[in-house]
Formats: structure tokens, C-alpha cells, sequence
């Protein structure tokens, strides 16, 4: 019982340093890309920005790699439970002949 509840708790505390992490990495992902969409705007002059269609260009740009950073959390998240669900199986299905198949149980 009290291995069971040492490793719900290593398990909690290892998924939230994983999402203190994918948080930390998500902010620092989108500065840099606020800050080169920044330099390369200032290295443009005014008439660019007047063009209304190089304006929502450089704003899709902005929100399409912001946007990416959801994608690819989700992504990791699916991969992780494909792992867990994966492993959960297989030691399911190791442990189950052992319980059907025993001659003694208790």
C-alpha cells in the first residue's frame, strides 16, 4: 500500500514538473518568435506596414507560431498516454496468466 501511494505521488509530482516545464518552453518559444517578427519589422519601412495584406502576414505569422505551441503540447500529451496506456497493457497482460494459472490463491 504504501509503494502504491509513493509512486501516485512520484507520478503527480513528475506530471507537474512536466507541465511547469511545457509552460516554461511555450513562453520561451513564443518571445523568440515576438522577437524576431519584432526585428524584422523594424528593419521595414512605414509603406510596408500600410499595405494592409503584408500587415496580416506578419500578424498570421505571429498567431500561426503561437498557435503551433498548443499542437504540439497535445501532440506530446497523446504520445504519453499511448505510452502509458501501452505499458499498462503489457503489464497487465504479463501479470495475468500468473493470476489465472496459479494453483494457489489466496
Amino acid at each position: 500500500m504504501g509503494v502504491e501511494f509513493g509512486l501516485a505521488l512520484l507520478g503527480t509530482i513528475l506530471a507537474r514538473l512536466c507541465d511547469y516545464c511545457d509552460g516554461v518552453l511555450a513562453d520561451r518559444f513564443t518571445r523568440h518568435v515576438s522577437i524576431r517578427v519584432m526585428e524584422h519589422a523594424s528593419r521595414l519601412d512605414l509603406s510596408s506596414y500600410e499595405d494592409p495584406e503584408f500587415y496580416n502576414k506578419l500578424e498570421r505569422a505571429r498567431h500561426q507560431a503561437t498557435d503551433r505551441i498548443g499542437m504540439v503540447q497535445a501532440f506530446g500529451q497523446l504520445l504519453q498516454g499511448a505510452i502509458t496506456a501501452i505499458s499498462l497493457r503489457s503489464a497487465f497482460l504479463h501479470s495475468l496468466p500468473g493470476y489465472f494459472f496459479s494453483s494457489s490463491r489466496e
